[in-house]
């Protein structure tokens, strides 16, 4: 489904408040996936931008691209984008994510360094986003959470690989508590 049919869905679902299940079904039949979600970011933006300039930064942020492109599209990842300092990506398992992930993690990149997050759930997967829980908790995990070269996993993403993880930590974040694991290096 596109951007606008989602839109046109929306508005539809607003001002129709008698219809809100039937299309709420509708989107969750198109677009309703189970994945892993699984988003880094890079540690030292703002001070390598104001020591460097953003050009300097976006090199570095390019390594980076040019490392997780082809692990992406080896590890199946179905879809993927840069946002900011960031990588977003749906995986079909969570293996999947965390081999991702561990590279990304553990490469030296100079000035940069990368953490994660990955979280499993049902998710909504459109041509051009991604949009559910997982997808704001791998965020709150691998930009809020994560340190240099950590990856955080949430509770379900942490039970496909119960034997790689300490934990469970519990994270203070828009006002709830989020627990979340640490995959071992």
């Amino acid at each position: 489904m596109k951007r606008d049919e989602l839109y046109r869905l929306l508005d539809q679902r607003n001002r129709e408040v008698a219809r809100v299940d039937e299309i709420d079904q509708r989107v969750w039949e198109e677009c309703g996936v189970e994945r892993a979600v699984l988003v880094t970011d890079l540690t030292g933006f703002t001070r390598i931008t104001k020591r460097e300039g953003i050009l300097h930064f976006l090199a570095q942020f390019r390594r980076v691209v040019c490392t997780a492109e082809p692990l992406f599209a080896k590890a199946g990842a179905s879809f993927w984008k840069m946002e900011a300092d960031d990588l977003m990506a749906a995986f079909p398992s969570v293996h999947a994510a965390l081999g991702v992930a561990r590279v990304l993690a553990s490469t030296d990149f100079g000035e940069v360094a990368v953490c994660a997050g990955v979280a499993w759930g049902r998710i909504l997967q459109f041509e051009d986003d991604l949009f559910g829980d997982a997808v704001n908790v791998a965020y709150k995990l691998g930009e809020d959470t994560a340190k240099a070269g950590e990856v955080l996993l949430d509770e379900n993403a942490a039970k496909h690989v119960q034997e790689q993880v300490d934990g469970p930590l519990l994270a203070e974040t828009g006002g709830i508590e989020l627990p979340y694991f640490v995959l071992r290096r």
